[in-house]
């Protein structure tokens, strides 16, 4: 059995998706593109309607020859937002271009997806990429880029870790309605109201009740809200807090370890998303989908939450700037660990984004114009303070003291002590410019 990878990321993938995997098609729209024998076989195995996915040929016909290797009983997952979300197992397959455009239309280039397979046993599951990879002994941040049929030997282990090798479906399946709310498209960094939140989950924005609370659990997916460096509305502060890119948290009041709503926030695969704010009557800000990293019984309960899992949830990728002093110089040491706090935090990294861009203020380099999605939001950034000026109690400005800057530039900067200003660098790369 092989296990075959479909991605669904555009807002056309997966349009097909709901045309014809999520609403079958009836057997008697396909008949015209099928011969008497197969549309004997496929009523016989079908029924009334079925499930069709196609992909196109690819480049130098490389979906054609995947294609060709997939066999009856072969699974496949459907990937979106970072999670695969939905499987099946392929029960038929046919080439016909004019049933793919028949379905789906045809591309600007004029190809269709005409290599088809017909599937069943059709469900909604749950499996963040980050679980994926590690079975899959993939890097991290890997993610699906096309359609991928994989061998024998790994489809095997992987299936049956995700225990995906039968019809029972993967661990905790989830319904349709928990599977469309696990891919909502929440931005990192983007800013939600309570009602937005509520609506994007496809229910009647209401003041009060569980959306109102410190954190609540909808069709299986668990949402967090909560203040950073204020209190709530309520009054009470407990000190939440970003330390690096990880979210020192703690529970409502008088929650315990023990509690079923903390031990279902910290259940294997829980679905948990983040959302923060600094001012009691703003917006959430979206922090991203986290996992716990540890916890502390006290009461209020405190957890870490990490979104390191997630290649998504901090672009930003902040750097390891300062320099160690030399042993011995304990005051040296202690402004080194202030600085790092101070640069990665994440709402001071965002926030300096957002009012300069992903974009080098040296040389102007932005690595979504030349990586597309992969390199969205990705960029350094860099603390314009000296060291010597960085006393304990310092509150960084983060439009005023950081600047974002490419990791090649970023690099160059630190070639001298001090480092060189924004100015100066730039300087240098204008004389070299002029020289050649």
């Amino acid at each position: 059995m092989q296990l075959i990878l479909q991605p669904c990321a555009d807002d056309v993938a997966y349009k097909h998706f709901v045309d014809t995997i999520q609403n079958p098609v009836s057997i008697a729209r396909l008949a015209p593109f099928l011969s008497q024998e197969e549309r004997s076989l496929v009523a016989s195995k079908f029924g009334e309607s079925v499930a069709v996915w196609g992909v196109t040929p690819g480049e130098d016909d490389g979906n054609a020859k995947k294609w060709r290797r997939m066999a009856t009983g072969d699974t496949a997952l459907f990937y979106r937002r970072r999670q695969f979300f939905y499987r099946g197992t392929v029960a038929y397959k046919c080439q016909s271009a004019l049933m793919a455009e028949s379905l789906w239309g045809r591309m600007e280039d004029g190809a269709t997806w005409e290599y088809t397979f017909f599937l069943t046993d059709l469900e909604p599951v749950a499996i963040h990429i980050r679980d994926f990879n590690q079975l899959a002994e993939r890097k991290p941040t890997a993610i699906v880029q096309g359609f991928t049929v994989l061998k024998e030997g790994p489809s095997a282990r992987i299936l049956d870790a995700l225990r995906l090798t039968s019809n029972t479906g993967a661990r905790s399946p989830q319904s349709a309605d928990q599977a469309m709310a696990l891919n909502l498209d929440f931005d990192i960094g983007g800013s939600y109201t309570r009602a937005a939140l509520q609506e994007a989950v496809g229910i009647e924005p209401a003041q009060g009740g569980p959306w109102y609370t410190g954190y609540l659990e909808h069709h299986g997916v668990h949402f967090v809200f909560c203040s950073v460096g204020t209190a709530g509305r309520t009054g009470h502060d407990y000190e939440n807090k970003f330390i690096g890119d990880d979210l020192v948290w703690y529970g409502k009041t008088g929650s315990r370890l023990e509690h079923p709503s903390i031990q279902a926030l910290l259940a294997d695969g829980a679905v948990v998303h983040v959302f923060y704010r600094e001012d009691d009557r703003a917006p959430f800000t979206y922090a991203g989908q986290a996992r716990a990293k540890g916890v502390e019984d006290t009461s209020p309960v405190k957890l870490i939450w990490t979104f390191a899992g997630d290649p998504q949830a901090h672009p930003e990728v902040p750097p390891e700037e300062i320099e160690a002093e030399p042993q011995g110089i304990i005051e040296g040491a202690k402004k080194q660990i202030t600085v790092n706090i101070y640069e990665r935090d994440p709402n001071a990294r965002r926030k300096c984004i957002a009012h300069w861009k992903a974009r080098c203020v040296v040389c102007e380099f932005n690595f979504e114009s030349v990586y597309g999605e992969l390199g969205n939001g990705y960029i350094h950034v860099h603390h314009l303070k000296p060291l010597a000026e960085v006393g304990e109690e310092y509150v960084l400005d983060p439009i005023n003291d950081l600047r974002p800057v490419c990791p090649n530039c970023h690099a160059m900067l630190h070639r001298r002590k001090p480092a060189l200003s924004i100015d100066e660098l730039v300087s240098i790369i204008r004389s070299t410019s002029r020289a050649e």
